[in-house]
Order: structure tokens, then sequence, then C-alpha cells
């Protein structure tokens, strides 16, 4: 099993499936058609009809080892037991394994299943006084693999966290309360091949504030939008004394909530003037939803093989998402309050 790839595995109907998963230790981002999703559907067939039934989920991981759930259900509850396990010197560990009855069990229009429990961890009880909360999203059924790549090449580098590209209303003609030093930080990775070096202070108390040259910063901006120059210095904190703009990094008092959903494209059109306009579920296993929010986010591809983003909306819910997991970048007078006095 440590050298299985990207292949698809199924063996014994009704007893062990293999899910393959390229993202790591967990499977939330599920990138790759389950195999034998047919008896997935028969397993909550048989919760939902109250019949006794067991299944064994193999998600295997992009580190060679895999996530097994053996689910058993009785009288329309389920059982949950979750092991994890890694190879490590050509030999199997299993690195823990735990077991909770599922408080929350749906499988969703979409054609996810997420079920949720929790279970009794040591180190978890110190810190909150709880048990340790789990949630798994699971995507049953197939994707259109165009939607998968246009996932990983437009959304996923970017994402939810730390920016709000994705989380807010904005187009070409009406930027918004588009945070251009946010995208400074996703994008600045991607084009020199390296970390942004402008880091926070190590001392909490202090905050740190840099000067990045313009052709730096409108180069990196630039990039994937489409802004004149004189807006962005509009819109960000342009010097023109020695053409640089101020930067603060994101420092503690701007942390975001760690668990946060994912983007995952299930649909596309190809415009008449060459953009692509992509919908959007924003699918959230921390709140047991495949889609918290659906926007749409138009692309232009460009022919020397970039794009850049043209705008996004978000179509639902009505009256837009509470982004509870997201925090915005303190304003000047909060960062002065923050850190004290003048910077």
């Amino acid at each position: 099993m440590k050298n299985m790839g990207k292949q698809k595995l199924f063996i014994a109907a009704g007893v062990l499936l293999f899910i393959v998963s390229g993202c790591g230790k967990k499977v939330e981002e599920n990138q790759i058609d389950m195999v034998g999703s047919e008896q997935v559907l028969r397993f909550c067939r048989s919760v939902e009809e109250a019949q006794d039934d067991k299944l064994t989920i193999i998600a295997v991981t992009s580190s060679g080892g895999f996530i097994k759930y053996d689910l058993l259900t009785a009288e329309g509850a389920v059982n949950v037991t979750r092991g994890y396990y890694q190879y490590s010197n050509g030999i199997l560990k299993n690195l823990s394994t735990v077991s909770y009855p599922a408080e929350s069990w749906e499988y969703m229009e979409e054609g996810y299943l997420l079920f949720e429990g929790s279970y009794y961890s040591e180190s978890y009880y110190v810190l909150s006084l709880s048990d340790e909360p789990e949630h798994t999203a699971l995507r049953v059924e197939p994707l259109d693999e165009t939607c998968r790549e246009l996932n990983r090449q437009y959304l996923l580098p970017v994402g939810y966290g730390g920016n709000n590209l994705f989380l807010t209303d904005w187009s070409e003609e009406d930027f918004g309360n588009l945070d251009f030093y946010d995208l400074f930080d996703r994008f600045y990775p991607d084009i020199y091949e390296q970390p942004v070096p402008f880091t926070p202070d190590d001392d909490l108390d202090a905050g740190a504030v840099y000067r990045i040259p313009a052709d730096v910063f409108e180069h990196v901006i630039e990039r994937h939008l489409q802004i004149d120059y004189e807006e962005l210095q509009r819109k960000a904190a342009y010097i023109p004394e020695d053409q640089t703009y101020e930067y603060r990094p994101r420092g503690f008092y701007e942390v975001e909530y760690p668990d946060i959903p994912y983007p995952e494209v299930v649909s596309y059109t190809e415009n008449d003037d060459g953009t692509l306009t992509l919908t959007v579920n924003a699918v959230y296993p921390e709140e047991n939803t495949s889609r918290a929010y659906i926007h749409k986010t138009v692309i232009r591809p460009l022919d020397d093989g970039g794009f850049q983003y043209v705008s996004n909306q978000v179509i639902f819910p009505e009256g837009g998402c509470e982004l509870w997991w997201h925090s915005d970048r303190l304003t000047e007078d909060q960062w002065k309050k923050v850190y004290g006095g003048d910077d």
C-alpha cells in the first residue's frame, strides 16, 4: 500500500472502500473522486432506514499513509472508529485511533457525506475541559475533472484564509473592501518563489512597519489584478516622497481561526469575452456544511499563460455569510491603539 500513488482501489464489496486524496493528513480537500461511492450511498440508506450495516472507508493521503474510518450503524445511530496510519522506514504505524458516536450525520445534495462527533483527549481536556470535536467531510459523488483543475489553478492557491478575495463583492469597476495587503501576502510567494520577507515583530507588544518599493508592491498586485496604479495608491498607504507603500504585516491580534472552509468549483461558464465564470461552493466541515456560502468568481486567462481575477460576488446566502473565522487587518487607529503611539 505504501506506493499506491494516485491509484484507485476497491476491495471486497460492502466491506472495504478506498478513496484517494491528495491533501496530506486530512481529507477535507477531496481532490480525487471516491471509488465505490455506491457503497457509501447504500450505507446512508441503511442509516436512514434504521437497518444494521457496516462500512470501512480508507482515505489514502499524499504523505504515504492513510485514514481509516470504520462505520457501524444500528437502529439509525452511527458509531465511528477513526485511525491515522503512517509508514515509517517501511513499517506501518498506527499514530492514533479514536471512537465516538456520530452526533451529526448527513448526506448533502451537493454529494458530500458529513459527520461529527467528539472523543476524550487528555491534552484537549486540560485546555478546554471538554471532549475534542472531530468534523469529517467526504465527497461521495464524482466531480467534473475540469472543475477540479480550475479550482486547483485559480481558487485553492488563495483560498479563504488571511484574505478576502473570495469573501466580499468586488469588480474591476469597484474594488470595494478588497484588502490589497492580504493579496500581496498571497501573490508574493508565487511570483518570487519565496516567503514574504516582511515579517511581524517577535515582540507581541511591538508592531513591525515596512516600506515596500512601489515597483515591487505594484508588480505583485498587477500579476493577478487589473488595477490602475493611481487607484492602488489611493487604496493602500502610498508614500510619494520615496515611492513606497507602508506595509504592516498581520500580527498576533489579527490571527484567524485555524479551521476554515475550502473552495470547490462546481460549475463554470466560458464567456464571449474570453473570461471564465466559476461557481464555487465554500465547503466547511467545521460547520457540517458543503456550502457555507456560494460565490461566482470571474477569471481572465492571459495570452502569456497568466491570469487575472476580474470580479467576485457572493450569491448565497442572501445578505452574505457570517465570516466568523476571518479577521480583518487592524485599521490604522486600531493598530496605534494596540501597539501604542505613532508608528
